[in-house]
């Protein structure tokens, strides 16, 4: 597996985003690409030169914000998300940040509190799906 982290969207992230959220989702094309790619980082996760794992995020005040996050689908339920988002917490480690946080869809809330998130605040509606805001101490 390779990890690794880029500073805007290419085909390979769009395509499994598009899958996920749009085909799965059913989230429209245009809440799930907003325009503002460029302005996160992305994390990835390669086997061989397959994508098969990303997410996007912000760092502002030592807190990783993330979102966008997707498994492809015969990759999910076999720990590749876990090795995801244990590289994304070293990244975030060496980089000073202390927290890291996301808005997870209700589907999704059992997998973050297994990787130890914990759920804040109600739930609301993102894209048509109920989300609830979570988050994980990282130092």
């Amino acid at each position: 597996m390779e990890f690794r982290v880029l500073n805007d969207t290419n085909d390979e992230i769009k395509a499994l985003r598009t899958q996920t959220f749009v085909v799965e989702k059913n989230v429209p094309e245009e809440i799930e690409f907003d325009g503002k790619d460029n302005e996160y980082i992305h994390f990835c996760l390669y086997e061989g030169n397959m994508l098969i794992a990303c997410a996007r995020a912000s760092v502002t005040e030592n807190i990783v914000h993330l979102g966008r996050v997707a498994v492809k689908t015969e990759f999910r339920g076999k720990g590749h998300g876990k090795i995801l988002f244990e590289y994304i917490e070293e990244f975030a480690l060496k980089n000073g940040c202390n927290q890291m946080e996301l808005g997870a869809i209700n589907t999704a809330v059992g997998f973050y509190e297994k990787i130890g998130f914990k759920a804040v605040g109600e739930y609301y509606i993102e894209a048509g799906w109920p989300h609830i805001n979570m988050v994980k101490k990282i130092a």
